[in-house]
């Protein structure tokens, strides 16, 4: 009887915490980083919690809000020829955000649901885009046994500047060219170097399972041709 009651009660404490956290009605949450410089706002519950805090050149957020829609992000600069970016953990590059310019209050905007992780603002100079062709076919045809998709991104790899993905570049593909997320991924990165000495980065994310069937083989999405 006391094991059935104790059950009951934590049932109960279970259930009405979850209920309080996350049927709460959103409202619009403010937080900022421990400068003062980046701030962030968010349609969330009351007990949304962001930590926004300096990290070297960067800021690092952690967060375990669960978000009702993209949330606001400003940094106050007085350099607005840059952009914001985020580190993606998956290819170890930036990644550029989309970013608007608020002249009226010096600072860069853009609209994020990446509330965990890496941010800063970035100088992304015009580089130059040759033809990758040769290159991912070369990767083709050496694909990782067992391997059903990938997805590719090609960055910067200037020594002189941190890597950023370069935009418009992403490639996927996969058995027959049909692209198939399995969960379980292996990681393989390649730096091209030309005669001009520009550097380039090659990270592919594979998506790992049984390998293709009968004679199908790993070909880029028909998006990507």
């Amino acid at each position: 009887m006391k094991s059935r009651l104790f059950w009951l009660v934590l049932f109960v404490f279970v259930f009405g915490t979850l209920f309080f956290l996350f049927t709460q009605d959103p409202e619009i949450k403010n937080f900022t980083s421990d400068d003062g410089k980046l701030s962030l706002s968010a349609l969330a519950s009351s007990s949304a919690w962001v930590d926004i805090r300096t990290d070297g050149n960067a800021y690092l957020l952690q967060s375990v809000t669960v978000l009702s829609a993209p949330a606001t992000l400003r940094l106050i600069t007085d350099d607005l020829t840059q952009r914001l970016a985020f580190f993606d953990t998956t290819f170890g590059m930036w990644r550029i955000a989309d970013t608007e310019v608020d002249k009226k209050n010096h600072a860069l905007v853009t609209y994020t649901t990446q509330l965990n992780g890496r941010w800063r603002v970035l100088s992304v100079p015009d580089i130059a885009r040759p033809n990758f062709d040769a290159e991912i076919s070369t990767l083709l045809s050496a694909v990782p046994h067992g391997a059903v998709g990938y997805t590719l991104e090609i960055g910067s790899a200037d020594a002189s500047a941190d890597a950023f993905i370069l935009e418009g570049l992403t490639r996927t593909g996969g058995c027959a060219g049909h692209f198939l997320y399995t969960g379980q991924t292996i990681i393989t990165s390649q730096q091209i170097s030309f005669s001009d000495d520009r550097s380039y980065q090659l990270v592919t994310v594979w998506q790992m399972g049984q390998g293709c069937m009968g004679h199908e083989v790993i070909e880029s999405s028909s998006v990507d041709k």
